[in-house]
Order: structure tokens, then sequence, then C-alpha cells
């Protein structure tokens, strides 16, 4: 059973893809219940016209800095509770601006992945 996740800042990382395995991407970074750092890369598809995402795994180097991490990202961090209800994935999603979307939308309509 997954830990619940206390608050998470972000997007705090731009990519832009080949528009094929994915066409934007955005990392967001979080904690859990546990004290664990999470990462998350939110990714957009113009080719299956969806959002989804992955965690990045966080090493080592994460956990021993963690309490440097939370004074990074304290003053951008949403609690969890505030966020929508739900999957992660809409979750994320709603932490991105209104036209980082419909950028990403517009790859699919534009047919500019290919």
């Amino acid at each position: 059973m997954s830990v619940p996740i206390i608050w998470i800042a972000g997007p705090i990382q731009f990519w832009e893809g080949d528009y094929k395995a994915f066409g934007m991407a955005w990392d967001f970074v979080g904690e859990d219940r546990a004290q664990h750092l999470n990462r998350w890369r939110l990714m957009y598809s113009p080719v299956k016209r969806k959002f989804f995402y992955k965690q990045i795994t966080s090493d080592e180097g994460d956990q021993a800095h963690l309490s440097a991490i939370r004074k990074l990202y304290a003053s951008v961090a949403v609690m969890r509770s505030d966020l929508p209800k739900g999957n992660l994935t809409d979750t994320l999603k709603a932490m991105l601006p209104a036209a980082e979307i419909a950028f990403a939308t517009r790859l699919t309509i534009q047919r500019r992945y290919g």
C-alpha cells in the first residue's frame, strides 16, 4: 500500500520530447507521510492524446538532503489535500498553467509529432 502524499511542488522542470514517445513533460517533487521524497514526471503524448505520469526514482542524495529540499520548495508547495482528489495524473495536471495544457494539446491538432 502506498503512503499518502503530504505536499507536491512543481512543475520544477520542463522537457520537450521527440513527439513520438512523449511531446512534453514536467517534473514535480513531493513528500509522503513516511518522510520520503518522491519525484514524478507528468508527460503528454500527442499520439495517444493523453497525459500520464511515471515515478522517478529519488536517489540516496535526495533522501539525505530532504530537509534542504523541503525548505527549497516550501514556498511553492501545495498540500495534497488542497489539490483535486483522484488519481495522481489529474492532480499533477491541475498544477500546470492552462496555457501549457493548451500548448500540449495543440500538438495533436497540428500533428507536430510526426
